[in-house]
């Protein structure tokens, strides 16, 4: 079947949109008022997902909306069935609130991966640890599985994830000697990484914000084509959602920027974007030397990490097992932002390695081209 190229319009997207915050943001909140905007521009109904023990429905005299309360196990596939289930009782937007049940509840995808060690090695520890990547396989067909889906979905999405503080270990210059220290990575939402990826934005709320996101996040995630319409220091408000939805369904057509291109708001650098391997969030990224130089090193470094990371996806034989080994790599969080870029990298190398895009020997190569960019 031949395919027919026609010039690209912007037309009758659905959008993708994440609130991530600790208890207390205004998480719930600030997304029925997207929804609403939404609703303004695309009509129908607004559905609610409610995993938070019907947390959602306080806010039943301020918003209507149909609601449905979830309850564990928390399973992709059950989160799937919900969705499905609203979009053909008429929704057009859907506020899921909370995502982070997928990942971290009852019947999750972690206890997933802990039933799948359980079934392996039991309680002996040594065996857990050579059969930890292998027990991510399962649990992250079936996340995939359910993104995929996801993507399918003829309505507008806006998921609320739970936020954990995380630290990350920085290398700091004490006297004569280089020592690890744990700093603030910031609010990051707790899911799965995937699911980040696939938002067409992710706003971060910071403790008590009450609606006000923190553009300058870590993981805050803002394509560029929507900069405009998401400005430092607003409230969320339905204005938001009735801007986004005018976005997605082809007003203002003529943006200024380019397709494709990601502003990181914390440096203000720019990287080019892939929607399957996850590029587009605003968080600095080992730019292509075709489009531009990679950044300067920071001090400090992971190079023994990236190399023992790259030895993990070697002897992966198919994308589902490179995803759970990427998911599963423990020392994911000693690395820097910019040693995350790095083994980014390489976990695309070996993504086309495994699709037949490049043999063993040339990714190998490129492999060692990327790795040398480690801070030693």
């Amino acid at each position: 079947m031949g395919i027919t190229y026609r010039p690209a319009v912007r037309q009758g997207e659905k959008l993708m949109i994440g609130l991530a915050g600790p208890s207390g943001s205004g998480k719930t909140f600030s997304a029925l008022k997207i929804a609403t905007g939404i609703q303004e521009v695309e009509g129908g109904e607004i559905f609610v997902i409610d995993t938070e023990n019907r947390r959602a429905a306080m806010y039943a005299g301020k918003f209507r909306f149909q609601h449905g309360e979830m309850h564990a196990p928390f399973t992709p596939e059950a989160y799937c069935e919900a969705i499905e289930a609203a979009v053909k009782a008429g929704a057009k937007s859907i506020v899921i609130d909370s995502m982070s049940h997928e990942h971290e509840g009852e019947g999750g995808i972690l206890e997933m991966h802990e039933a799948a060690l359980m079934k392996m090695a039991g309680n002996d520890f040594g065996k857990r640890e050579k059969v930890k990547f292998t027990a991510w396989i399962e649990p992250k067909r079936r996340h995939n599985k359910f993104v995929n889906r996801l993507l399918q979905i003829n309505a507008h999405i806006i998921m609320c994830f739970r936020a954990k503080d995380k630290l990350k270990m920085v290398k700091v210059q004490k006297g004569d000697r280089v020592v690890n220290e744990p700093v603030s990575a910031g609010w990051q939402p707790i899911a799965a990484d995937r699911l980040e990826y696939e938002m067409t934005t992710l706003l971060v709320l910071p403790p008590n914000a009450k609606g006000k996101p923190d553009l300058s996040a870590e993981a805050t995630k803002i394509p560029e084509p929507i900069q405009p319409i998401i400005k430092e220091g607003w409230q969320i408000s339905e204005g938001l959602g009735v801007e986004l939805a005018k976005w997605a369904r082809g007003d203002n057509s003529n943006d200024n920027a380019a397709p494709g291109r990601v502003t990181n708001r914390t440096n203000g650098a720019t990287s080019s974007q892939g929607a399957a391997s996850g590029d587009g969030f605003s968080r600095p990224l080992r730019e292509d030397p075709a489009h531009g130089a990679p950044p300067s090193p920071p001090p400090g470094g992971g190079a023994s990490i990236l190399h023992q990371f790259n030895t993990v996806l070697r002897s992966a034989a198919d994308q589902d097992e490179i995803a759970a080994r990427f998911e599963g790599f423990e020392d994911f969080g000693k690395l820097g932002e910019y040693e995350r870029s790095i083994a980014r990298n390489v976990y695309k190398l070996h993504l086309r390695r495994v699709s037949g895009d490049m043999s063993i020997e040339t990714m190998d190569i490129a492999v060692r081209d990327v790795l040398e960019e480690a801070p030693a």
